[in-house]
């Protein structure tokens, strides 16, 4: 995983946007009020919100965005359009421990799964970021993704594994996965996502591929090989399945975003190396996901933003 900045932040602490700032919120210089004039190519308003090493976005069925502002040690929730809903802490734990914020899973009642992997934990909250529940694990979780039978799917990246949990109870359920580069292996399992029709979709980070399994793990299929032609990958980090089965995963080192179709074929590339609209740091890592109008909402950690774009790449918003 790729090192990101520390910045303290005053911790559980919740802040909601309604025309000004409620007491509760600790805003980032320059976090609300800024909305600049953007070139024509952009259909939607650029929004300054002060992320620093923005990571692991998550839609729920409303379209709101969430987003782990890692450097900010707090969780975003961004309305469709951009628009700060919500952010709050309480990721730093005990004194001396060593947190860091990662994936982002959000369940059809709204309840938001956070995982930490250097506390060792997984924390649900309500919609405006109250604790729900806190999983204690003995493992350092990093991606998350949901199914549509209360199933949380957790990334184990040290152990190069995944793990499957109750989402109601914290309960393992069933886990795969071990150190290699044979079907089913991994050599750092990162980013996770499930389709529609209940299958698991992993980033192989260091093998450069994509695995896909079934729901307890059987392995189906594996997708690209490390390079940066068409189709292959280099270090990605990020995965999301569309509503047509379509693959989109973040790969990073090589400062884009592709799209596979259904059977792993590659279909489209965009973006490259740099600091512009619609460019990536390709140090740093990318992470995407899906609206329910379709679009790819993409995290570019390196250059502190969040990126919205169509299927076919066209750039919408830069919330930064």
């Amino acid at each position: 995983m790729k090192t990101y900045r520390a910045i303290m932040y005053a911790l559980g602490t919740i802040g909601l946007l309604s025309g000004t700032l409620l007491s509760g919120l600790a805003p980032a210089s320059g976090a609300v009020a800024h909305v600049a004039r953007l070139p024509q190519q952009f259909a939607r308003a650029q929004v300054r919100l002060g992320f620093a090493d923005p990571d692991f976005p998550a839609i729920d069925r409303r379209g709101n965005v969430y987003v782990m502002d890692r450097g900010n040690l707090r969780l975003v929730k961004l309305s469709p359009t951009g628009q700060l809903l919500a952010r709050w802490g309480g990721f730093m734990g005990q004194p001396g421990t060593d947190n860091e914020p990662t994936g982002i899973a959000v369940d059809a009642q709204g309840h938001v799964y956070a995982s930490d992997k250097g506390g060792r934990r997984i924390i649900e909250f309500s919609s405006i970021g109250q604790r729900l529940a806190l999983w204690r694990l003995d493992f350092a979780p990093v991606g998350l993704a949901l199914d549509a039978h209360a199933h949380l799917y957790v990334t184990d990246f040290d152990n190069n594994r995944v793990i499957k949990l109750s989402a109601t109870t914290g309960k393992r359920l069933a886990a795969w996965g071990a150190y290699g580069t044979g079907p089913g292996q991994f050599d750092g399992a990162s980013g996770i996502a499930v389709s529609t029709a209940g299958n698991v979709y992993v980033v192989d980070h260091r093998n450069g591929r994509i695995e896909t399994f079934a729901p307890r793990g059987r392995f189906l299929a594996q997708y690209g090989s490390v390079g940066s032609d068409l189709g292959q990958f280099t270090e990605p980090h990020g995965v999301a399945v569309d509503a047509h089965g379509d693959i989109y995963v973040g790969d990073s080192s090589n400062a884009r975003i592709q799209e596979l179709s259904p059977r792993g074929e590659a279909m489209r590339q965009w973006g490259t190396q740099g600091a512009a609209p619609g460019q990536f740091d390709g140090n740093w890592a990318i992470f995407v996901a899906i609206t329910p109008q379709g679009n790819i909402v993409a995290t570019d950690a390196g250059n502190n933003r969040v990126e919205t774009f169509t299927p076919q790449g066209k750039l919408l918003t830069v919330w930064q």
